[in-house]
């Protein structure tokens, strides 16, 4: 008698989605791994006969742990709305829809703009200026939005988060208040947020949010790119979502930056990326 361990696997059991716009229309395609070798898949749900027809423009992909024991493939399409497809099979039913997640009532094919993971179980979506959070530790479910003050006056947010940790769900979420241009954050239980308690340059009131992200570089920290509208000049800050405490913060003076599209921050240098 032998121990030994079997993996069973199948053709479209890891790999890379990718979402395409093609003439007007939704198509999913992957570049999955088979036996250490990568093969491009056109139309994964055609391949993998899923049940899901997409239509409509493209919205995003989404790969996402919503529950320790179940990851969902999000896709959202302007004539599908967001919905998610089952990792092994890619099977998919409409009690599947993202509008099913939410304790409020939302349309069927609620279409979310982003949907956004800060670890396994929790996350953030927004839509139209407003976000939602789901938290499964608190047993928070996406309901009404949550860019309120404490004393319930909304306001708009930018369609980024600083979600700090990539392993924790337990750090601050950050995020930009457009209509009073300042950084608030949420904890991820309490259905309001907070100012940000610094007077560090990076979190001075009045600039416009260009970009924000959390990456790999120093764990627990956020880059935003901002542009002051006083003088047209943009700025670089980093700091930690727990402590509020700026790592660094100056102006960014590459070529044409005025005229950045995309911008993307490397983890590993933190070198500022854009067209």
């Amino acid at each position: 008698q032998y121990k030994s361990d079997l993996k069973v696997v199948n053709s479209i059991y890891e790999g890379w989605m990718v979402l395409n716009d093609v003439a007007g229309e939704s198509r999913l395609d992957m570049v999955t791994l088979v036996q250490d070798q990568y093969k491009a898949v056109h139309d994964i749900l055609a391949y993998s006969k899923s049940p899901l027809t997409l239509s409509g423009k493209p919205g995003f992909v989404q790969c996402y742990s919503y529950d320790p024991s179940f990851y969902g493939i999000y896709v959202s399409t302007a004539g599908n709305g967001t919905t998610k497809l089952d990792p092994d099979t890619f099977d998919w039913r409409k009690e599947n829809n993202l509008s099913y997640e939410f304790v409020s009532t939302q349309p069927e094919d609620f279409e979310a703009d982003f949907l956004y993971a800060k670890t396994s179980g929790m996350s953030v979506v927004m839509k139209d200026n407003n976000f939602y959070v789901y938290n499964r530790i608190y047993q928070v479910k996406y309901s009404t939005p949550q860019n309120v003050t404490q004393a319930g006056v909304p306001f708009d947010v930018a369609p980024y988060f600083g979600k700090g940790d990539n392993f924790s769900g337990f750090t601050n979420m950050v995020f930009y208040d457009t209509t009073n241009k300042k950084f608030v954050y949420h904890d991820g239980y309490y259905s309001y947020c907070h100012d940000v308690p610094s007077t560090d340059p990076v979190f001075t009131p009045g600039k416009d949010l260009l970009y924000m992200t959390s990456n790999s570089y120093n764990n627990n920290t956020t880059f935003a790119v901002l542009k002051d509208p006083n003088d047209g000049k943009n700025y670089i800050g980093l700091f930690d979502n727990s402590t509020f405490t700026q790592a660094h913060y100056s102006e960014i003076t590459a070529t044409n930056f005025d005229q950045a599209e995309h911008i993307a921050i490397d983890p590993t240098y933190a070198y500022i990326m854009y067209n």
